[in-house]
């Protein structure tokens, strides 16, 4: 397998785990016995925690029990980073193999976190530019209401977005085309629906991914600085 799409597997497996470890295989019998059907119990002591979510503890020495897929792959006294989701919680900790590959070398652990660091975050661009139909580096030059926004069916409504639009000199269309000023249209609500869209003032700078002329996402908006990642995101998108 060449390090590309190594490293593309790698990233697919740590979206879908909430644990991920290096730990070396055992002989002896695992703390947990019942695992899912098809797979089988792997007793591994953990070396190194890289990934976990917040409200679970894991620590080095710990026994943690696996259900491989393929145990046979595993072999006993070697170490591998485990790419997992947990699925029995109590005095032991039971999780679901979903990928495994062989442990990176002493001293290169950071470096390999690292890498994986920013495949994740490619990844998760690329997905941000598909999803947008456009994406632009642009000046807000001013925000007003609209007159819709002031009807009456607008201001009773619950959950009312409260829609303002913003004049916006386009600086570079970083995906597809369009004038040299548009008007973005975006919910300066505070309520829960809309929180954490965008909310767009005069005078900044963004970079802005639309919907219909439209921002819907907390995501919808980064930093001129990041351009370059999302150059990259673009050009990487458009040659899949």
């Amino acid at each position: 397998m060449n390090i590309v799409l190594a490293l593309f597997v790698t990233v697919a497996a740590m979206q879908q785990s909430n644990i991920v470890f290096t730990g070396t295989v055992v002989s002896e019998p695992p703390l947990i016995s019942e695992v899912p059907a098809g797979t089988t119990a792997l007793n591994v002591i953990v070396d190194e925690v890289m990934v976990i979510s917040p409200e679970l503890d894991l620590e080095r020495g710990d026994h943690v029990t696996v259900a491989a897929s393929e145990p046979s792959a595993l072999a006993a006294g070697s170490r591998y980073t485990f790419f997992t989701a947990g699925i029995i919680f109590g005095q032991s900790l039971g999780v679901r193999e979903i990928a495994h590959e062989d442990a990176p070398a002493p001293g290169t652990a950071n470096a390999k976190r690292a890498s994986i660091a920013a495949a994740m975050q490619d990844a998760a661009m690329q997905e941000r530019v598909s999803g947008a139909d456009a994406v632009i580096m642009g000046e807000v030059m001013s925000v007003t209401t609209p007159p819709e926004a002031d009807s009456d069916d607008e201001t009773g409504r619950e959950h009312n977005p409260q829609w303002r639009d913003a004049q916006v000199k386009v600086t570079e269309w970083m995906k597809g085309s369009g004038p040299n000023t548009i008007t973005v249209r975006f919910p300066a609500s505070r309520d829960v629906l809309f929180y954490d869209v965008p909310k767009l003032h005069a005078g900044e700078r963004e970079i802005l991914f639309l919907h219909h002329l439209t921002l819907q996402l907390p995501t919808d908006e980064e930093p001129v600085a990041d351009a370059p990642l999302v150059r990259k995101a673009i050009a990487e998108t458009a040659a899949h």
